[in-house]
């Protein structure tokens, strides 16, 4: 696999057209999806719709279960993370989301909340990949550092309180999308799920939904959710609490 991303790295039409290629699929599927219609991801098949309603009918299911935008901006309901039981992520570096919604994640963990942040090894080729398909101002060095940044900002809430529950992991590729899932086992989830796009895009397709207010989507939430353990259960552990000793003895050289 890492023989794979090194060929990616090399050819950015190759790196391109994969990550397209991704972006498409799941698109494809999730359309598919809150269509109604019988899925496989494996051996990938899509089935019919069903005959039970007339298409003006399964349109307005469509917009009434889900909302679809181009943004930007992170927009969130703040008042979810603030009072979140559990809060998962998955992203390149978190730097900017992290700052954004400080407050409401330091209300959380005040709380008891739960986070986990899956994020990109600052120490893979990925962050080379990445860079070759942004702007000419982000380098591989800019992404290393926004990812160490994110770090450091976590080991400085781990030494305001040990107890805060507080983890993160490493993936070697570039993440499949970016997740946000709140209250993973509670009827209250609620997910906010970005597509891949190149760095440098304008618009990015964004698919919103909570458990409570979409009820037809929970599989599809469910499914999301299994998504982001399997990532978490391969990923490389981040020693949070080794790390934070290392801080502290080289601030008390």
């Amino acid at each position: 696999m890492d023989a794979f991303f090194q060929w990616l790295s090399g050819n950015i039409i190759a790196t391109t057209t994969f990550m397209f290629a991704i972006g498409v699929f799941v698109l494809i599927f999730a359309i598919a999806f809150v269509q109604g219609r019988e899925i496989s991801f494996w051996p990938p098949k899509i089935g019919p719709k069903s005959d039970n309603t007339d298409k003006s009918q399964k349109l307005s299911k469509s917009e009434r279960y889900l909302k679809f935008e181009w943004s930007n901006e992170i927009v969130v309901d703040r008042s979810r993370l603030a009072e979140a039981a559990s809060i998962d992520w998955m992203a390149v570096s978190m730097n900017k989301t992290l700052k954004i919604f400080e407050g409401e994640i330091a209300n959380c963990l005040k709380n008891g909340g739960h986070i986990r942040l899956l994020l990109v090894d600052p120490e893979s080729i990925t962050p080379g990949i990445l860079a070759k398909l942004g702007d000419k101002h982000t380098s591989a060095e800019d992404i290393v550092f926004y990812i160490n940044d994110t770090l450091n900002k976590v080991i400085q809430l781990h030494e305001e309180d040990r107890n805060y529950k507080l983890e993160v992991r490493y993936i070697t590729g570039q993440p499949p999308h970016r997740l946000m899932i709140v209250n993973r086992t509670l009827d209250k989830g609620y997910i906010r799920l970005r597509w891949v796009v190149t760095p440098s895009a304008r618009k990015v397709p964004t698919v919103v939904f909570s458990k409570e207010k979409d009820p037809k989507l929970n599989d599809f939430f469910d499914f999301m959710v299994e998504q982001f353990e399997e990532y978490w259960q391969k990923a490389k552990v981040v020693e949070i609490d080794k790390l934070s000793k290392q801080h502290r003895a080289k601030q008390s050289m």
